[in-house]
């Protein structure tokens, strides 16, 4: 099934000039960025996504440019597969769909959606290493854009029972409590919006099912013929990065590919590796994105990995790296202060 590319960055070019941002070097860069992603197929440009949204994280008015991407942007720009969750029958059928298919557009999200007696969770992660302000930014617009939509349904736009973030600044307490009328509940395993059961339930206007089922159907044929052609260590690089905080362990990534341990692991060793060395390159990958932040507390990261002793991660990460946390984060440090 031939897609549409996604058409986010034109919009986004649109708000820098609208955001009044002072710092040149910081406009030309995300303006360079923008132009390679629409100049070039969207497919592997997870670097220049993570920059982006690191940029504009740090901006001044980062939390209130978060909330706009998702207002403000339609949510078809990121992905074209959103127009028959228009369709529909209710926005329970709509999120269960944006679970099943949004990364054959969107591999750099993971979504989930918890349907559970009463109230049903979706849930955020991320299938790259992302700094905490560029995650919060990236969940801030991605509820922000849900919001708009389940508001053409609902004709609110107070639809979330709580909101949940894993990490956040005061500035987006008040973004969120102001759009959304709910304080976010910090330092959450997760980033998760609840939606009531009433809400879930609402029938969708524009519903109809007919086609619906039909894109659904070529939806499962296209991700059908992904997963046959992507490579194994790709998917688990995904999965354990999605994860990284509690990461599943062999045994629990093969019953969610519906496969046996023995498999998974023969499929890794054809392709030359093995579960352990992918969580640990997930591991480095990770803590190099997060102490590229000079404020990343590295007794914080090392308890994120799983690390009951500090001086147990310092070790890993010489090893890893040939460099301690700290050597590593005053090198970043220094290169940026040449770099201005």
């Amino acid at each position: 099934m031939s897609q549409p590319k996604p058409t986010f960055w034109k919009y986004f070019q649109e708000m820098l000039v609208e955001s009044n941002t002072s710092n040149s070097l910081t406009l030309e860069r995300l303006e360079a960025l923008l132009q390679t992603i629409g100049s070039n197929p969207f497919e592997g440009q997870h670097e220049e996504l993570a920059e982006i949204l690191q940029i504009m994280s740090e901006l001044p008015t980062g939390h209130e440019l978060a909330y706009q991407a998702g207002s403000n942007i339609p949510m078809t720009a990121y992905a074209p597969l959103v127009i028959p969750m228009k369709f529909a029958p209710t926005i329970r059928d709509s999120l269960h769909f944006l679970r099943r298919y949004l990364h054959l557009q969107v591999p750099l999200l993971a979504v989930n959606f918890n349907d559970t007696e009463g109230s049903g969770v979706f849930s955020l992660s991320y299938r790259v290493a992302l700094p905490d302000h560029a995650s919060t930014f990236l969940a801030t617009g991605a509820f922000s854009a849900l919001n708009t939509d389940l508001s053409l349904i609902t004709g609110s736009s107070r639809n979330f029972q709580s909101v949940s973030l894993k990490y956040c600044v005061d500035e987006y307490i008040s973004t969120f409590s102001k759009h959304f009328g709910v304080t976010p509940i910090v330092g959450a395993d997760k980033y998760s919006v609840t939606l009531s059961e009433k809400l879930l339930n609402t029938p969708n206007p524009l519903a109809d099912p007919l086609s619906f089922n039909s894109y659904r159907d070529e939806y499962e044929e296209q991700l059908r013929i992904n997963q046959l052609s992507r490579a194994r260590s790709e998917e688990i690089r995904q999965e354990l990065m999605a994860q990284i905080d509690s990461p599943p362990n062999l045994r629990e990534l093969a019953m969610q590919l519906h496969i046996s341990e023995r498999q998974l692991r023969f499929s890794l060793a054809k392709e030359d590796t093995s579960y352990r060395k992918i969580l640990m390159q997930c591991r480095i990958d990770y803590s190099r994105t997060q102490l590229a932040n000079p404020s990343m507390n590295i007794t914080n990261l090392a308890n994120k990995l799983g690390y009951s002793d500090l001086t147990a991660f310092i070790h890993s990460f010489k090893r890893w790296t040939g460099k301690t946390p700290k050597e590593f984060q005053n090198e970043i440090l220094s290169n940026k202060i040449q770099d201005s």
